[in-house]
């Protein structure tokens, strides 16, 4: 079976864990990460965490100066970290910090 253009990533994603570090300017959280051991750090931003934890994600290209984040899984939660009032907080969007 022949698959489409869109279906298949142009960069492969790699799963690497990112200490968050600080938040940028939309919400999301910052940490340093790199592709692969031995290469330099490069900013990853993940969304929906708070700065103390740390997550498993998946990075691909490289988009405005850093990586994006996909598919979050928390490996350890940060001390100010609390749970979202709201049940659609990871979903919706609209609810950026209700985590802290």
């Amino acid at each position: 079976m022949l698959l489409s253009s869109w279906a298949m990533p142009k960069t492969p994603l790699i799963e690497v864990h990112v200490p968050i570090e600080k938040f940028t300017s939309k919400g999301h959280g910052v940490g340093l990460a790199a592709k692969q051991e031995g290469l330099p750090l490069h900013k990853v931003e993940v969304d929906h965490t708070v700065p103390g934890d740390v997550v498993s994600v998946k990075i691909g290209r490289k988009r405005k100066g850093s990586y994006v984040g996909y598919d979050k899984r928390l490996v350890s939660a940060s001390y100010f970290r609390v749970e979202p009032i709201c049940s659609h907080a990871d979903y919706c969007g609209g609810c950026i910090w209700q985590q802290i």
